[in-house]
């Protein structure tokens, strides 16, 4: 293989792993709710 072909290659595995961490960042953000979030539960009790 050529050396510029090593180096195509190398240029295009990097943009994979930049585009795959960056969908994996994503999603970490858009599950976690948002910091100071009041979460509240009712519970209607019957007698």
């Amino acid at each position: 293989m050529s050396r510029r072909g090593r180096l195509l290659l190398g240029a295009l595995a990097a943009a994979v792993l930049l585009f795959v961490l960056g969908i994996a960042v994503g999603e970490a953000l858009h599950d976690n709710p948002a910091p100071h979030l009041t979460v509240t539960h009712t519970k209607t009790l019957t007698p």
